[in-house]
């Protein structure tokens, strides 16, 4: 029995539980930098590695090589009696649950079974973000009652990462028209990745808006403005260095609309250096969150949502409405 679960804390309790099989780390950060389509394994792999050396700077060799070893485990599978995947209900696990699937999918016909846990509450936690709050114990109850994945969960999930994959985020609308119950909690993980998009209004998608919101009280510190997004957007599964990279971004460009102490250093920096960095919001972040400003106007933009490459003179944006808009930036 194979168990592939979304990252190391889960695996770690997994590890340690009495839950018998292997256990795989599925380690990627899908829902960050570009994920194109139409590229054999080896390119694919490659994008993905120099994406994932740009952003934390690890050593080149041991991206690509952990990334090709990773896929080697999941292309291999059927080598085991049952895999069993662990997935919660955010975007980081959903884009990362559609790869996996999409990707059994893709190696069909197999022999094994594949089984599924996908949750988002479970009994006792009031307020529950990811697997990596439950206990052993809390693990071996939900593997009790995991569920088998058919053909439906498997032409879902490969529909929803062509979708994502896209150039053309429509793509992601349309398939918010139809049926996606089959693999819970997926249509509200697209609708929030959708929400990530630059707003027609001033060029800044939700979570962006969301930090300047919260810095017109006035300087925040990093670990309580964390804890603060996850309490209130639970479901964008986003990690502390995820959201400090926003804030860099945020503040590294041509008309900042944050700053932090310089010291605070490079996004790369270890997540221990960020938690007491005082972030303060910068007259043209006021000016961009009351709509008076663009950021795109202003920085320009670089950047890609999932297949959807932001860049140059002709952007996708979301209007008034939440309509998908391609508009001149």
């Amino acid at each position: 029995m194979l168990h592939i679960a979304n990252g190391d804390s889960i695996t770690a309790t997994l590890i340690h539980s009495a839950i018998p099989g292997d256990k795989l780390a599925f380690r990627e950060d899908l829902p960050s930098g570009p994920t194109a389509a139409g590229l054999s394994t080896g390119e694919w792999l490659r994008l993905r590695a120099d994406f994932l050396i740009s952003e934390y700077d690890p050593p080149e060799r041991d991206v690509f090589r952990n990334l090709a070893e990773q896929q080697t485990a999941l292309e291999s599978h059927s080598q085991h009696r049952e895999a069993v995947l662990w997935f919660a209900h955010d975007l980081n696990c959903k884009i990362h649950l559609i790869y996996v699937l999409n990707l059994f999918k893709c190696l069909r016909p197999q022999p094994n079974k594949i089984s599924l846990i996908c949750i988002g509450e479970f009994p006792g936690i009031d307020h529950f973000i990811c697997l990596g709050q439950l206990n052993a114990e809390n693990l071996e109850s939900l593997f009790n009652v995991r569920r088998e994945v058919t053909d439906r969960e498997l032409e879902l999930a490969g529909r929803a990462w062509s979708a994502y994959c896209s150039n053309d985020p429509s793509d992601i609308k349309a398939l918010l028209d139809v049926n996606t119950g089959a693999l819970p909690f997926l249509a509200g993980a697209l609708r929030i990745h959708l929400a990530r998009f630059p707003s027609q209004r001033n060029g800044l998608g939700l979570i962006e808006n969301w930090t300047l919101e919260q810095l017109t009280a006035g300087p925040q510190e990093f670990a309580p403005l964390f804890a603060r997004l996850l309490d209130q957007y639970p479901a964008c599964g986003l990690g502390d260095g995820q959201f400090w990279r926003i804030l860099h971004r945020m503040s590294e460009c041509r008309e900042p609309l944050i700053q932090t102490p310089r010291s605070a250093g490079s996004s790369t920096s270890e997540s221990t250096e960020w938690a007491g960095v005082s972030i303060e919001i910068t007259p043209a972040g006021t000016q961009v969150l009351g709509g008076e400003k663009d950021f795109i106007q202003l920085n320009g933009i670089d950047s890609w949502l999932g297949g959807v490459h932001l860049q140059g003179g002709s952007v996708w944006r979301l209007d008034e409405t939440g309509k998908l808009v391609r508009t001149t930036a």
